[in-house]
Order: structure tokens, then sequence, then C-alpha cells
């Protein structure tokens, strides 16, 4: 039987013409692509109010499922032991706080002219004027948008601090419409000018600012 002009096919092609009509194409709905983006920050923390107080830290932005989660790592080093050490996200936002500044303005640390705007700040202090308060920094960094908690009580001069925050809590980042490179970390709780009789300075303000560092993309 004469086969005409008909090209001859082998079996292994055959055989994979075969499977892939059986296989079904994938829909490509909105649902059933996933998006696998993760990024990496880091963070250098710098010394505030004369503190020595002073770190590393890497946040980690997974938006890869259904809402975003925020890994922050912190190593920070020379705190006062057995205090506790608030830390915060800092930024501005649209209703803030600070006159003038906005989602999109860039957090900043604060600088030796912040210092003193407010008189008696803090009380404890005999000599305000050389220590920066949590609010005198605001107009810098912005208000407090995710606290980094729980806040640690290190047992020695330096903690490591791991934790994961999602859902809710990551609301006041707005992270849809602002980079997380608009943020600074600010770590709070250090010693005044008010000294003891042996001339050690012996008061502990826990919204002390005494680290400051802005978040940067990893390189």
């Amino acid at each position: 039987m004469s086969t005409g002009n008909w090209p001859r096919i082998g079996v292994a092609a055959l055989g994979a013409a075969a499977v892939a009509l059986a296989t079904p194409l994938p829909a490509w709905g909105a649902g059933d692509v996933t998006d696998t983006a993760t990024e990496t920050f880091e963070v250098r923390l710098t010394p505030l109010n004369g503190s020595g107080v002073h770190g590393t830290g890497t946040l980690i932005l997974d938006e890869s499922g259904h809402e975003p989660v925020l890994t922050v790592r912190l190593d920070v080093n020379n705190v006062i032991p057995g205090q506790l050490h608030p830390q915060h996200i800092h930024g501005f936002t649209a209703d803030g706080p600070v006159e003038g500044k906005g989602p999109q303005d860039d957090a900043t640390c604060p600088t030796g002219g912040s210092r003193n705007q407010i008189e008696g700040l803090p009380e404890e202090a005999q000599r305000p004027d050389r220590s920066l308060a949590l609010e005198e920094g605001l107009d810098e960094y912005g208000p407090v948008l995710l606290p980094l908690q729980p806040f640690p009580v290190p047992e020695d001069r330096d903690y490591l601090f791991v934790e994961t925050y999602t859902g809710d809590e990551l609301d006041a980042l707005n992270l849809d419409e602002v980079a997380l490179t608009n943020r600074h970390i600010v770590i709070h709780g250090g010693l005044v000018d008010g000294f003891d009789r042996d001339g050690r300075p012996d008061t502990y303000v826990a919204s002390l600012p005494v680290a400051c560092g802005e978040i940067e993309m990893s390189r």
C-alpha cells in the first residue's frame, strides 16, 4: 500500500505528541499566578544622645502570599542591661502629627539642632538641653508606625532581636504606596544627666532616643 506524500513520523515523536495533547493547559486567572517577590533591606544604627548605642539590622519583606510578611532582625550593642528598650519603625503619614510632612517624605535621623525645642524634656534631666527627647525628634523621623515588640529587656550590654509581623500589624507602614526605604528605625532607652552621689548617671528614661538608622535596600 502506497504511503503517498505523508511524512514518516517516529514512534517517540508520536508518544510525545500524545502526552502534550493529554496535558491540560494552565489557567492564567489572576488568582493562579503566584508573586514570589521578596526584598531584603538593611539598617545601620548609630548613636543618639551620646549613648554609644550602635548596631545593625536586616529586614526581609515577603509579598509572595496573600498578605505581606516582614521579618526584622536587630543586633544592638552597648545598651543598658536590665532595662526596657522600646524600638520602632518611624515615618511620616498623610494625617500624621508633623505639619508639612506626608507619606512620600523620607524620615531622617535627628541632628544636634533638634534638641531643646521642648523645655524640660526629659523632666528628670538636670540639663535637658543636652538630651534629645522623643517628641523633639518627630520632625526628623516622624511618629511611630510599627512598634517592634516585644520590647527587649537585655541581660547584658547587647541584644539580638528577631520577630515577624504580618496582617494588620503592617497597615500603618502603607507598603502598597510607600517604600520601606522611606522609614527609619529608632531604639529608645538610656541614661540622662541626673547623677548620684558618686557622679554616675542614675536616671533611666525609657523613651529617650539612643540610636537611629535608615532602612536601605540591601546591597
